[in-house]
């Protein structure tokens, strides 16, 4: 990832729906990671911390709910805004994620990857205002 642009990391095991969704982050001037497994979603994080992750819930061995309970439990990694990004958007699912310290939530399919991108900025402009 590069210093001079806002980074995002995509934590997702869909490789089809990130492919989407990185080019629209990239043409708003966001640098752009993406790890396809939770565990290798971690281990990034905390090599290389980003200003904001996008992450889906349901993933293999570690659901996206135990990722975001690991990044607010440790002090290096809790301020970094989580906004989850999935197929789940029953009320409890969006109340669970709230409740464990997601920053927002997006459903998939209601989301255009232009409008994941815009909120993703307005997120990170939010919390950082001299990265944009």
């Amino acid at each position: 990832m590069t210093a001079s642009k806002p980074k995002i990391l995509i934590i997702d095991d869909d490789r089809f729906l990130t492919g989407i969704f990185v080019p629209s982050l990239k043409k708003k001037g966001l640098a752009v990671a993406v790890a396809n497994d939770p565990l290798s979603g971690l281990e990034l994080v905390k090599r290389d911390p980003p200003d904001l992750i996008l992450l889906d819930i349901v993933m293999p061995g570690m659901d996206g709910y135990a990722v975001l309970r690991e990044l607010k439990s440790d002090a290096a990694t809790a301020s970094i805004p989580v906004v989850m990004l999935s197929n789940l958007t029953q009320p409890e699912d969006i109340e669970r994620a709230m409740a464990a310290g997601a920053s927002g939530f997006l459903k998939k399919q209601e989301s255009l990857p232009s409008a994941v991108a815009e909120k993703v900025r307005q997120l990170v402009k939010r919390a950082n205002p001299k990265k944009i």
